[in-house]
């Protein structure tokens, strides 16, 4: 969210200076809007109510996996000796940008103060987590019509409180606001299905290099070394495979 916030205020900027007349190359100062960057978070996943997401944790990421592949052959590098060399070196080279992002929880239940405030808002919150519910409740039916997430979002909006200020909105853009939801669930469980794709790749990276290092420290063939690393048969045809192209 840093990275995406740093962009639009780029953007935000470059057509606030353009629509305002003002003289980037001049020696005058330019006034320009106080920035505040806030992203609502709504996820499945557990957060705190507030959290400050920095830029600079970019850096010290791309930091901390140089110090990684420098030291691959070093086993006794532990992760607090990393995390004070990626700190030492983040001090060091002192980068000239920062970029803060304020991300704000708004799953039902947190964050109650502003949701009570934001009443639009706090019904939207509702709306997502109850979505949430009537889809687990029909999955749990285990009646196949209504595993449908397309069911729980119709099952919702006609649930909604009558009063409830989004009410109208919802149920005039009904077949919008069903595609945006729709949409949106898809794309989560889409990435929930690349993260998974990621890690069991990131494994089999590491089981191979994990291999051809022994192979090539110890002069032992690839069996042995599997056997050593007690890897289950099931899984040592992929590996073969993978070493073969090496």
């Amino acid at each position: 969210m840093p990275v995406r916030e740093f962009m639009y205020a780029g953007k935000l900027y470059h057509k606030f200076i353009h629509m305002a007349k003002l003289n980037i190359y001049g020696k005058s100062l330019l006034p320009l809007p106080l920035p505040k960057l806030v992203a609502f978070y709504n996820g499945e996943g557990e957060q705190e109510d507030e959290i400050i997401l920095r830029l600079s944790d970019a850096f010290k990421e791309e930091i901390r996996r140089n110090i990684i592949s420098r030291n691959m052959d070093n086993n006794t590098a532990f992760e607090t000796e990393i995390s004070a060399e990626v700190e030492r070196v983040f001090q060091e080279a002192d980068p000239d940008i920062e970029v803060k992002v304020r991300m704000l929880n708004i799953n039902y239940g947190h964050n109650k103060e502003l949701l009570t405030a934001c009443k639009p808002l706090g019904e939207y919150s509702w709306f997502v987590s109850q979505i949430r519910k009537n889809h687990a409740a029909n999955n749990d039916t285990k009646n196949k019509e209504t595993l449908d997430i397309g069911a729980a979002i119709d099952q919702t909006i006609d649930e909604m409180p009558k009063d409830f200020i989004i009410r109208n909105y919802i149920i005039a853009n009904r077949a919008e606001v069903k595609e945006m939801c729709l949409t949106e669930y898809i794309e989560t469980e889409t990435l929930e299905m690349i993260r998974e794709e990621a890690l069991q790749e990131g494994l089999l990276k590491g089981k191979l290099l994990a291999i051809q290092n022994l192979i090539d420290s110890t002069g032992w063939n690839t069996d042995q070394v599997m056997d050593m690393l007690k890897i289950p048969p099931n899984q040592r045809a992929i590996l073969y495979s993978n070493l073969s192209k090496n």
